[in-house]
């Protein structure tokens, strides 16, 4: 990823490796080290939005506010890169390069999600593969509907203004129905069929629908088959950036 980096985010990576640094040769504590990485570093590192709900346009940002989280909380973060005792400026930016993107949620939404995926990341994922349905996990297994989204792998710099503009476009909720038919006609019958029969915990807030629509949209994008459904039953509004008009 080809990521540049401003002046101030390089001397946030400075102060980075300098508490890890210190945590590992001058017996600073961990949780010392943790809270001055995320005090001094993260409100400096840029981390662009690149996906939202439908809830989050929906706020009016009074009786519903809406906040940015980080797709991988920056706690997590913290930690990784305390376990790297030979961290330098470059090895930092190598790990939080692919990582350091946001997604727009309404509070309540960011509130609801499993405590331990609050703060933390699932097993299952992998910090070195950045394809979406690997990145954005955490709102997956909290069964939060993301749209709008751009592919953090694949996320233009040069242009980043468009690409930003891009997340805003309201597409509407995901159509589970078409959904059905679409994988079925792509020989995904029995996916499909599994997560039409995937249990709603009774934990879960919502409908069925809506813990299902999730699992749908990435198994789509694990078989690269999101671009093509959204073209035929999903397409983004007239005018906005994805659409062809």
């Amino acid at each position: 990823m080809n990521r540049p980096w401003k002046d101030g985010e390089l001397h946030a990576m400075e102060s980075i490796v300098d508490q890890i640094r210190g945590f590992h040769e001058r017996g600073v504590t961990r949780s010392g080290t943790t809270e001055r990485i995320l005090r001094r570093a993260f409100r400096i590192l840029d981390a662009p939005v690149i996906a939202t709900t439908v809830e989050a346009q929906k706020a009016d940002g009074v009786t519903e506010k809406v906040e940015d989280d980080h797709i991988v909380p920056v706690k997590w973060l913290a930690h990784h890169l305390i376990k790297q005792p030979s961290l330098t400026i470059a090895m930092a930016q190598q790990i939080l390069a692919p990582l350091l993107f946001q997604v727009t949620l309404t509070k309540k939404q960011h509130t609801s999600m499993p405590k331990d995926l609050r703060d933390d990341m699932p097993e299952g994922w992998s910090p070195t593969e950045n394809s979406a349905a690997n990145l954005l996990i955490r709102y997956r297994r909290s069964a939060i509907d993301l749209v709008d989204l751009v592919d953090p792998s694949e996320f233009d710099w040069t242009s980043r203004r468009a690409s930003r503009r891009a997340v805003g476009a309201h597409r509407g909720k995901f159509p589970l129905k078409k959904f059905y038919s679409f994988a079925r006609e792509n020989h995904l019958s029995r996916e499909a069929l599994a997560i039409e029969n995937t249990p709603v915990p009774a934990t879960f807030g919502g409908s069925a629908s809506a813990y299902h629509r999730p699992l749908a949209i990435t198994l789509l994008e694990e078989h690269s088959l999101m671009q093509e459904f959204a073209a035929l039953y999903w397409p983004a509004p007239s005018g906005s950036k994805e659409s062809p008009e």
